[in-house]
């Protein structure tokens, strides 16, 4: 089900006089591996109580060639070597949480979105992370709580 912004914050994003810009907020965790937040601004920010640490980072979305959706990638720039050595060891996907805030108001989530990433082509000073969403067909379905005898009406002809 796709979730929208807030009608002000769409407002906000179409008014060229808008003195609060949305923040898109980065949190990467996973099994093995420290908790990293980053946030698309020039300085630091905290909401809700973490810290949030500026990096410039670029959304790419995805591309459909031939029906095959290629999966959205986020490039990190201005990436110590430590954090690249410390994504490049992690061998199974990550949870990115990504986030929308304002600046005026960083603890009001407006948005927010769990991906799947995994760190893919990197270089000297940057990174690229894969997003995929959740694989929802690994989940299992509830087929014995629909039957005939709880819903009788949606088994007719």
């Amino acid at each position: 089900m796709p979730r929208g912004l807030p009608t002000t914050a769409l407002q906000d994003i179409h008014n060229p006089n808008c003195e609060t810009p949305l923040l898109d907020l980065l949190t990467f965790s996973g099994s093995g591996m420290a908790t990293i937040r980053v946030v698309n601004d020039h300085a630091d920010l905290v909401s809700r109580g973490d810290t949030f640490t500026a990096r410039a980072f670029q959304y790419v979305k995805p591309s459909s060639v031939d029906g095959e959706v290629s999966p959205a990638r986020i490039r990190v720039d201005d990436v110590g070597r430590a954090l690249i050595a410390e994504l490049r060891a992690i061998t199974v996907p990550f949870t990115v949480l990504a986030e929308h805030v304002r600046h005026a108001a960083p603890d009001t989530v407006l948005f927010s979105n769990s991906l799947q990433g995994r760190v893919v082509p990197y270089g000297t000073g940057w990174l690229e992370i894969e997003l995929r969403p959740d694989p929802i067909f690994d989940e299992a379905y509830p087929g014995w709580t629909f039957t005939p005898v709880g819903f009788s009406g949606m088994f007719d002809r």
